[in-house]
């Protein structure tokens, strides 16, 4: 069995002066929304072996909050295609990945993100920022995974974690 985490990132403010999108970091808002989905990450049975994430400031700062908020000590990978990837491109990235990953952590941005869910699981939801949703596949190798429907095990957002 396999297990996908997406994870778009956290709220984000503006670029610093004259700065690209790629530049923009967290606003407090986000940080905020990080550490809250980092505690509810923590309450998982199974955590991910492996983080791939974007490379942009907001996605590299969302995942550095929730990793330590959760006491997740495994290896990110920061890739630059993650960055406004497609989902054909997030599924290439994902089937190369070693096969001794169990469950892989995925930090993007939408649409793709959004995207990905909607493609692997045939359901369609919403991720507004430091949604975290966890997808699960019956097979045991990525490529076959990714290539089946996933079942979706939950998807929860900052706001649904407020609420209690």
């Amino acid at each position: 069995m396999r297990s996908l985490f997406l994870l778009r990132h956290a709220h984000a403010g503006n670029a610093p002066s004259g700065g690209a999108d790629f530049e923009r970091p967290l606003d407090l808002r986000g940080r905020l929304e990080a550490k809250l989905i980092g505690i509810h990450l923590s309450k998982q049975v199974a955590l991910p072996d492996c983080v791939l994430s974007s490379p942009a400031i907001r996605a590299r700062e969302t995942i550095e909050i929730v990793a330590a908020t959760a006491n997740l000590a495994v290896e990110v990978r920061y890739n630059r295609r993650v960055y406004e990837a497609s989902p054909a491109v997030l599924m290439q990235l994902l089937a190369e990945l070693e096969e001794s990953f169990a469950s892989v952590l995925l930090v993007g941005h939408n649409p793709g993100m959004v995207e990905l869910l909607e493609l692997l699981t045939r359901e369609s939801a919403s991720m507004s920022p430091a949604t975290l949703a966890k997808i699960d596949f019956k097979s045991g190798q990525w490529r076959d995974a990714l290539a089946e429907e996933g079942e979706l095990d939950w998807l929860v957002g900052p706001k649904d974690l407020e609420r209690g």
